[in-house]
């Protein structure tokens, strides 16, 4: 893998979801296993979603949160959302 030459400015959240809106319906996250499929709309939208409860219910920036999930999907969908809502 080659390094990129342009270094990446902001959060990791709007590194990962700043395009998904113009991505629109193209999947961005396939999990074979589980047989889920999101969209790049659909995965900002929960990831956005999901943060926005977190802060509601108290979570802060540089608080400790664990992830439980059964699938890949769900687990990246975990990820960002606890990161999202720093």
């Amino acid at each position: 893998m080659r390094p990129t030459s342009s270094s990446i400015r902001g959060t990791v959240t709007e590194a990962v979801f700043g395009c998904a809106h113009e991505r629109g319906d193209r999947p961005a996250l396939i999990d074979l296993g589980a047989g889920v499929v999101y969209s790049h709309r659909r995965l900002a939208e929960e990831v956005t979603r999901g943060a926005s409860g977190l802060v509601k219910r108290g979570a802060r920036g540089r608080q400790v949160a664990g992830i439980h999930v059964d699938n890949v999907a769900a687990h990246v969908l975990a990820v960002h959302t606890v990161i999202a809502a720093e």
